[in-house]
């Protein structure tokens, strides 16, 4: 509910247009980029870490697999990663930024777009009252705020991938074969009109 609220607002923000942040000071855009121009994204998210690719139209886990997203998921993030609108610029620039949690971030996020280039920010502390969160933006030097909910929609599709649904929910009449390898220990068990058993040899 949250997420879809967050898309709806955005959707808002992105009827009107949008100026440079000198000529909207009050509340400036983090950073700006079109859509259709994000090839990939790449999330770190604490010890989480994955990859998104669009590929032919459709956007893909960037990885050997190559799944294709939940589209429940995915819909509307590439809006959110078009840029966030900040509450404001808290400075102009980050002289501690172990005290803002920049020097460590939460969240890191690479949208790599056409053209060879590149947009990377980083989301450090939240602030007290948890609204948003200290950010920075690669080729700027400036601190902003950006709304903590933003960070937390986006470091989720680290955090919890978002496999096809199809990935996740197999029904227990389907499945007929289950093997687990555990470092170099490995187990199979197969089910048969009895039940399920080991697997033979």
């Amino acid at each position: 509910v949250i997420f879809l609220f967050l898309v709806a607002g955005y959707m808002v923000f992105s009827q009107t247009p949008r100026g440079s942040f000198e000529g909207n000071e009050e509340a400036p855009w983090f950073y700006t980029a079109s859509m259709g121009d994000i090839e990939n994204v790449n999330v770190v998210s604490g010890d989480f870490q994955e990859a998104f690719v669009r590929k032919d139209g459709v956007w893909r886990f960037d990885d050997a697999r190559g799944l294709p997203l939940d589209q429940g998921r995915w819909g509307g993030i590439t809006l959110l990663l078009s840029g966030p609108q900040t509450q404001r610029v808290l400075a102009e620039s980050d002289s501690n930024p172990e005290r803002y949690g920049l020097d460590s971030p939460q969240l890191t996020i690479d949208v790599n777009l056409t053209g060879d280039r590149k947009i990377q920010v980083i989301l450090g502390h939240v602030t007290p009252d948890r609204t948003y969160h200290y950010a920075m933006r690669q080729d700027d030097p400036k601190i902003y705020l950006v709304d903590a909910t933003w960070g937390q929609v986006i470091g989720r599709l680290a955090e919890e991938p978002p496999y096809p649904e199809w990935y996740y929910q197999v029904t227990l009449d389907r499945m007929l074969y289950i093997g687990v390898v555990h470092k170099d220990s490995e187990i199979e068990f197969t089910k048969d009109p009895r039940g399920w058993r080991y697997a033979a040899g």
